[in-house]
């Protein structure tokens, strides 16, 4: 059988199956793929599992998580942006650039940028899409960015 790429949705979907003691062939079966890489999938289950609930694009076909060298820049930008969410603060990708620079200063990065390629990559590792919020009767539109959690 060939080899298919399945997205990390369906491989959430693969371990669940698994879990409740469908055999791998059946799973197989159901997806079209093989059996071999069904058992890749249900070995790799907890690393799948943790990646998923950080909030993984399940569109995405590969594991391996999108990285940078700011680590903990990131963790607190994110940390900031889903506290504003939170409170229904609009974001827009302005304010988030302006965010991180603020704390890159802070933290001791001087030699980070918020560029628009940065802000494209940060928005992409955390599933995070622009969208139109609109207030109370319509009166307020705002073109804002909101965390996207499939």
């Amino acid at each position: 059988m060939k080899i298919k790429n399945i997205f990390c949705i369906f491989q959430v979907k693969v371990i669940e199956l698994l879990e409740q003691k469908q055999s791998s062939r059946t799973v197989a079966n159901r997806f079209e793929c093989g059996k071999t890489q069904i058992n890749s999938i249900n070995e790799k289950k907890e690393e799948i599992m943790e990646q998923w609930k950080k909030g993984m694009d399940g569109k995405r076909k590969v594991l391996k998580p999108r990285t940078s060298s700011y680590h903990d820049l990131n963790d607190a930008i994110f940390q900031w942006f889903c506290a504003a969410r939170a409170k229904n603060i609009p974001v827009t990708g302005a304010l988030i650039q302006e965010k991180a620079l603020m704390l890159a200063l802070e933290m001791g990065h001087d030699e980070f940028t918020a560029s628009n390629g940065w802000l494209y990559s940060f928005q992409k590792r955390h599933n995070i899409k622009q969208s139109v919020l609109s207030g109370e009767a319509g009166w307020f539109h705002f073109i804002g960015i909101v965390y996207d959690t499939m």
